[in-house]
């Protein structure tokens, strides 16, 4: 059955490139293919930008913001202002969706909970941080009290709560969610066909027309350069690794604050020559293609999308032991698992890889491709979200004829 799906994001592409930012982005072109109407409700900090727009087959309407919505705090003002458009938007506009979708358990979750409420709409929340990131379990330590209620109003307005790892549902429920309003749909991940079946032959012809060695065994990072990716731990433990193995190298692909330190550390740590910085990418797939390994050395994530894009290529990871992560990565088999912040460990999994035969890096990768296509394809993910929604609006429809 068709449905109108209002998506409600503080931020979205391009003025923020984020995995929470992607998926809305990716799930909403699912959805579009699959008959459904999506609009996408945003900010926008520069005015040019702001206005109503179809992109891909969907409407991304921007309302002007001087400051991110989520930021609040001296920036309230702006957070506030930016609440009275969208709901003007969504009074305005109720005809035109059937359900809202709050992407984040942030300010915009408040936003638009309160106002599916208030228009007789159901309403759910994807969470995208577990841990002390938790976005509700932030957004409460917000200064003042007003984050503390921002919070509760949550909490007792929405329908459900999407998770996206099962370390989340549990914070979810240490948090005083029941079980029954939480539902487990992870991030999902549609690669281009010709990356998930990665040949020797096809690797070493990429690397050709990147003008990488063709004999280097090459690990790769994919992902923002801040505090919360701890590039730092990667550098230290490839540091330690790399003098021993001449023919190990590190693409570091991302930017961020951490850009300038992290290129300082390296070239204290590294040999020359062994690790490279590419910065941003607008065609990260043939990157993939490329490498031998992916790491990814997160202090904490919801679940990385460069970890299912690398997953879905074939290659074995080396990641730490966080959120969503230990989901999809069965260590020792599809993959090694590292305390964050343990360079030493890291360095000890990198030097168990450069030993591996590439018939056994293959295999390692292969069964971490095969646990991806079955939980994380979007196909799965879209129809467990339209099972979602029919869940929702049926339980909303029964209500109102019980009134």
């Amino acid at each position: 059955m068709k449905r109108r799906i209002l998506m409600l994001t503080s931020q979205y592409l391009p003025e923020v490139f984020g995995g929470a930012e992607q998926q809305c982005k990716r799930l909403s072109e699912e959805l579009a293919g699959r008959g459904h109407d999506v609009t996408i409700l945003t900010s926008c900090t520069d005015p040019a930008n702001t206005g109503d727009a179809e992109e891909g087959g969907i409407r991304v309407v921007r309302l002007f913001a001087k400051h991110p919505p989520q930021m609040m705090g001296r920036r309230i003002a702006s957070s506030l202002k930016w609440s009275g458009a969208v709901k003007t938007w969504m009074r305005q506009n109720q005809s035109a969706f059937d359900l809202v979708h709050c992407h984040q358990g942030k300010f915009n979750a408040w936003i638009g909970t309160q106002m599916a409420m208030k228009l007789g709409k159901p309403s759910l929340v994807k969470i995208g941080n577990a841990g002390d990131r938790m976005d509700l379990l932030r957004l409460s330590k917000k200064r003042f009290v007003y984050g503390i209620r921002l919070a509760q109003s949550i909490i007792a307005k929405a329908g459900k709560f999407v998770v996206i790892s099962t370390d989340m549902a549990h914070d979810l429920e240490r948090f005083g969610i029941k079980k029954s309003r939480i539902t487990y749909i992870p991030n999902g991940i549609r690669a281009p066909d010709q990356v998930q079946t990665i040949t020797p032959a096809l690797r070493n012809q990429t690397r050709l027309d990147l003008g990488l060695p063709s004999e280097a065994q090459v690990f790769l990072f994919t992902g923002r350069l801040d505090r919360q990716k701890n590039v730092a731990t990667l550098i230290d433990g490839f540091g330690r690794t790399a003098g021993n193995h001449s023919n190990a190298l590190l693409l570091i692909v991302g930017a961020g604050d951490e850009e300038a330190a992290l290129k300082t550390q390296a070239a204290n740590q590294i040999p020359d020559g062994q690790v490279r910085f590419l910065g941003r990418q607008e065609n990260i797939w043939p990157l993939y293609q490329a490498a031998d390994c992916f790491v990814l050395p997160a202090l904490a994530e919801g679940l990385s999308n460069s970890l299912l894009e690398a997953q879905v290529c074939g290659l074995p990871v080396i990641a730490t032991k966080v959120s969503g992560t230990n989901d999809f990565v069965d260590d020792g088999k599809s993959g090694l698992l590292f305390e964050p912040r343990d360079g030493s460990a890291l360095s000890d999994h990198l030097t168990t890889v450069l030993a591996m035969s590439e018939a056994n890096r293959t295999a390692m990768g292969k069964r971490g491709q095969e646990y991806v296509r079955q939980h994380a394809n979007f196909e799965i993910v879209a129809a467990n979200y339209e099972a979602l929604y029919s869940e929702l609006l049926t339980s909303a429809s029964n209500s109102i004829e019980n009134v």
